[in-house]
């Protein structure tokens, strides 16, 4: 455990009254990284990168640059170096796409002598059976880093997750490892924390044991039966601050705080680019952000073989630094791959340029501009091959990049495909989420709408929905899972219609597979208050999203999936050139959101009680009656008071 440096001198002079010398104190260096999500390039337009030099773009992050810092730093001193990082090294960009044939990011990490890392939740996003590709991939040239999973659970039965299980027991998948470093035993293990296995959605036949309890057990027995001195947990977990609050909390702050042995917590899965370390009862816990665009630097004092915290700092990743020549050969390669295999075949390039825009698109816990783009691209992609759904929906989590100007506003099909990057197919291995349409009622479109009203405040930013085809109020005075006023269809150029909340009527609409999948989900966790029926055309319920799947070429046998990501792409080409330039342009209508969600606080009673159900009406009937119990005792009191 780490204690206060000024204690144990003040210690070491009364015991010892002797001056500790620079020989007696060794210095540890850990470089941590979290989240890199396959962003080989930096974020921000690639037509700005420049790789060859300096100071001259406005682009952050990259792993690209990331190594050259890493290396730089390593070399200094690497017998006392150690190198870590807390998962979700995967998903993000056009990268990922061919992580089974060729496992780069794998492959960079192991070129940059990464010590140990740990499986985040999307290294699952293409299944066990994928992952166990990418890991033997990347094993061909370089010898993997060793992978820690302590609460990684395989199947015994089942033959989906073999492939996987073969690589742990020929031990490059391990619970911990014990690593020398400094004239230290370190025993390092990972974890993926409760809340982040919950969103994984093509993990089975895997498990994964509770977060918290397998830490009790992993930390003590590195502590007390392998005897190391120092005890280091890569969580894919999380930290995030307490609402009205300026304190951390999150799953890796109770873990710091309930697993005494942990002397080091190196968080994942929140993207939290620290600005201080977190010290919680002698334990540190630090994270780097998301997408390479931070890098932490962990050095501990090492004192009569025990490590007491020295310093922390969160390193920019920015244009001062220029790519070295390995790791841009590598990415390369990369990029040759993706156009090769995925692009080529449906006539993309990797920098071909699709549209440009006079400002920016970001994600924002609201109504944003982004995901009106987003939604729309959606119900027009599924136009263009079906009928018009009345309403797209997506989730805030699965948009995981902004549209930025940047420099010319140029926007290329490798920063497009960055924005809706997620999934593989229901029914082929090929990358990206497909569509499906599936029917509501109007009282399942009201329950849907309250995941952004009483599901998001609760769970997350991730939940919070996106809408096109849709415009709706909700009071925040009103009781959670009742809170949507009303809600109308149509969109911003034909107008909108008021919907009869009572009608049976089934209203089409389109949403990736991925969110589909969380209907049961959101029904479990508000107790049924928000059991969402997915439906077909005939009112049956959906019970399989094969079923509800969009055929992109009906002329063809079979289905062939409509891809989220390639509407979005074919949307946006699809934007008149208004500059002459000979590059579509973004619309200005898209230059704010459109209003598509307003959120009120009212206690008018035709607000709170406008097309409420049970739960509004149920509390306000039990705070009736309590009211008038409490005034019926108050009564009895004083009545017994004047006799």
């Amino acid at each position: 455990m780490f204690r206060k440096k000024a204690a144990f001198l003040l210690c070491a002079l009364l015991y010892g009254g002797f001056a500790l010398t620079a020989q007696e104190i060794k210095t540890l260096t850990i470089l941590h990284s979290n989240d890199l999500q396959s962003r080989l390039l930096p974020s921000g337009p690639l037509q700005d990168f420049t790789a060859k030099q300096a100071g001259d773009d406005s682009t952050r992050g990259g792993f690209i640059r990331l190594a050259t810092v890493l290396r730089e730093l390593r070399a200094r001193n690497p017998e006392s170096t150690l190198v870590l990082d807390a998962g979700d090294v995967m998903m993000g960009t056009l990268f990922h796409t061919v992580a089974r044939q060729r496992g780069t990011e794998y492959r960079l990490l192991s070129m940059l002598g990464y010590d140990a890392v740990t499986l985040g939740n999307h290294e699952f996003d293409f299944g066990p059976d994928g992952l166990s590709r990418i890991l033997q991939s990347a094993a061909q040239e370089y010898p993997l880093p060793k992978i820690v999973a302590a609460n990684l659970q395989f199947d015994t039965t089942a033959t989906g997750d073999d492939r996987l299980e073969a690589l742990a027991e020929s031990g490059a998948i391990a619970p911990y490892v014990i690593i020398e470093k400094a004239g230290l035993r370190i025993g390092v293990f990972g974890l993926l924390g409760n809340g982040a296995v919950a969103v994984i959605r093509n993990g089975a036949p895997l498990s994964f044991a509770d977060a918290k309890l397998t830490a009790k057990r992993i930390a003590g027995k590195l502590r007390y039966d392998e005897k190391v001195d120092l005890v280091i947990c890569l969580s894919h977990s999380g930290i995030h601050k307490a609402p009205n609050s300026s304190a951390w909390t999150g799953e890796d702050i109770f873990l710091a705080r309930q697993v005494p042995e942990i002397d080091v917590v190196i968080s994942g899965h929140s993207h939290t680019a620290l600005q201080e370390p977190i010290l919680i009862d002698g334990t540190v816990v630090v994270q780097a952000g998301t997408e390479a665009r931070h890098l932490g630097e962990l050095k501990l004092d090492i004192i009569a073989g025990e490590a007491r915290f020295n310093s922390w700092r969160l390193i920019d990743i920015d244009d001062r630094i220029v790519p070295d020549a390995q790791s841009v050969a590598e990415v390369n390669a990369a990029m040759k791959t993706v156009t090769d295999s995925l692009l080529a075949p449906l006539g993309y390039d990797f920098d071909q340029i699709i549209c440009e825009t006079d400002f920016d698109l970001r994600r924002r816990t609201a109504d944003s501009n982004i995901g009106n783009l987003v939604t729309d691209a959606m119900r027009h992609g599924v136009a263009a091959v079906d009928s018009m759904p009345d309403i797209a929906i997506e989730a805030l989590g699965s948009l995981r990049a902004d549209i930025l100007r940047g420099e010319t506003g140029v926007q290329q099909v490798a920063d497009l495909f960055r924005v809706v990057p997620l999934g593989i197919g229901l029914s082929d291995e090929q990358p990206g989420y497909p569509l499906v349409k599936i029917w509501l009622t109007a009282s399942d479109i009201k329950k849907a709408l309250e995941i952004i009203t009483s599901v998001y405040p609760i769970r997350g930013s991730s939940y919070y929905l996106q809408l096109s085809g849709i415009r709706f109020r909700y009071n925040l005075n009103r009781v959670l899972f009742d809170r949507v006023i009303d809600f109308q269809l149509g969109d911003e150029e034909n107008g909108y219609r008021d919907v009869d909340m009572d009608s049976p009527r089934l209203y089409s609409v389109v949403m990736t597979s991925y969110i589909a999948s969380f209907f049961p989900v959101i029904a479990r966790g508000t107790a049924g208050m928000l059991d969402i029926i997915a439906r077909d055309a005939h009112g049956n319920p959906v019970q399989d999203l094969r079923d509800a799947l969009i055929d992109a070429d009906p002329g063809t046998p079979g289905v062939q999936e409509l891809k989220q990501w390639r509407v979005f792409i074919e949307y946006l080409r699809s934007f008149p050139d208004t500059d002459g330039d000979g590059i579509a342009n973004i619309p200005a209508d898209y230059k704010a959101a459109r209003g598509r969600i307003v959120a009120l606080r009212s206690w008018d009673p035709r607000l709170l009680f406008r097309n409420a159900g049970l739960p509004m009406w149920g509390i306000t009937a039990i705070s009736f009656f309590a009211l008038l119990g409490i005034t019926a005792v108050a009564i009895a009191v004083y009545r017994k008071f004047l006799r």
